[in-house]
């Protein structure tokens, strides 16, 4: 007898099973057809949890902006080396595109899954240790303006890895001195400095 799989079971199943084929093939390439095949659904099952391809990559990059907000919690140390491309283990869809409108779409909803679970754990990360010079949703933004800034600037190839690294230590430092918190950084710079 066949069990039948949950909703969310088949949409794990689908994203599991197109960021493989990503992967393997490059975003462009892979096509909704290559995810049904790989998953054994019919075309109304595959649109009964995603209407396009473009779905599954928000539907990822969401998933993977949760992971790290689930692993990292209101640890900034977590938040920003677990989320950083070049301190992390593992391959997300990012390594999958090319062509720069599929970056430009992923940028996009990067940015919107970084705001929602990420901005409130980096709040309450800068909070802990007393007021602020700003409100601290402030402090979040402008922290995750940088990362959304070094990130475009290596996925469209104008920044190397170490010119990324180079400005984030830079960055790092502003914000200390912005948020009044020197030393607030260190581990994360050092983390940095292990990897150079």
């Amino acid at each position: 007898m066949r069990t039948r799989k949950t909703p969310d079971q088949r949409r794990t199943e689908i994203l599991d099973a197109a960021l493989r084929l990503f992967l393997d093939k490059g975003f462009t390439e892979v096509q909704i057809e290559h995810i049904r095949a790989e998953t054994g659904l019919s075309r109304g099952g595959f649109y009964h949890h995603f209407g396009s391809k473009t779905a599954v990559m928000q539907a990822l990059v969401d998933r993977e902006q949760q992971g790290l907000a689930s692993a990292a919690g209101p640890d900034l140390l977590a938040l920003l080396t677990k989320g950083s491309a070049y301190l992390r283990a593992g391959s997300g869809v990012e390594e999958s595109l090319s062509q720069a409108e599929d970056i430009t779409l992923y940028l996009g909803f990067l940015e919107a899954a970084q705001d929602f679970h990420l901005a409130p754990l980096i709040e309450t990360a800068l909070s802990k240790d007393g007021p602020l010079p700003m409100p601290a949703e402030h402090a979040a933004q402008i922290i995750l303006s940088v990362n959304h800034r070094i990130t475009r600037q290596v996925m469209f190839g104008v920044w190397t890895d170490a010119q990324a690294v180079d400005f984030t230590r830079s960055a790092l430092l502003a914000c200390e001195t912005m948020l009044g918190r020197k030393g607030l950084f260190a581990p994360v710079l050092a983390a940095f400095e292990e990897r150079s």
